[in-house]
């Protein structure tokens, strides 16, 4: 199982109510029958609480014929996220070329980027300017089986940037029921094809998204 990112809404609490929301969601991840793997988001505001707790911001994951990079947004505050636009840094993006470019690549079939933003996210400043993702990354995306991404509100859907495909969860602070859905990816090796499907939490209702 893997969480997409803000764990927290490190923006509107001081360190000690962020810690324990920290603390609280490892108390609860704890009760899956499941390893689950996070993925930073810009919310998860402090870097090195996020590295005490979780031991990295970006990974590697291999399982199988399936390969991950999980690859954490790197803002220490929202006040350096919303004034210098930073994202992702520079070995970040060398690890994602190496790693495209390197045996365990090529040993496997299924390629995924999980990644907080969509590859498209912008946001704007109050004097006008505009920030985005690295131009860096660009090249990259399309070397993907399949890109996950949060960040953005609305209910799960599927996307087209950057030359790649996009599946987008849903924004559970909507705080509607709607949005309050997870996915699951069901890969079939014998016809190559994978099927996803939004299933809610409250309703239990199953609804395709996506199916290669």
């Amino acid at each position: 199982m893997i969480n997409n990112g803000d764990i927290t809404d490190g923006w509107y609490l001081n360190n000690t109510k962020q810690r324990q929301m920290y603390l609280d969601y490892l108390r609860i991840s704890k009760l899956s029958k499941n390893p689950i793997m996070q993925t930073k988001g810009n919310h998860d505001i402090n870097v090195s609480m996020y590295i005490e707790y979780f031991n990295h911001t970006t990974k590697v994951a291999i399982k199988n014929d399936m390969l991950a990079i999980l690859l954490g947004s790197k803002n220490q505050d929202c006040v350096e996220w919303m004034t210098q636009g930073t994202t992702y840094e520079q070995y970040q993006i060398n690890l994602i070329n190496h790693t495209i470019y390197s045996n365990i690549w090529n040993s496997t079939k299924y390629h995924f980027l999980f990644i907080h933003y969509t590859p498209d996210s912008i946001w704007w400043q109050g004097n006008g300017t505009v920030f985005g993702l690295p131009e860096a990354m660009k090249p990259y995306y399309r070397y993907f089986t399949l890109i996950f991404s949060g960040h953005e509100g609305g209910p799960a859907r599927v996307l087209t940037q950057q030359n790649a495909i996009i599946i987008h969860s849903a924004h559970l602070g909507d705080g509607k029921v709607s949005t309050d859905t997870y996915l699951t990816v069901k890969i079939n090796r014998t016809t190559n094809t994978i099927i996803i499907y939004a299933v809610n939490f409250v309703t239990g209702n199953s609804t395709l998204l996506f199916s290669s």
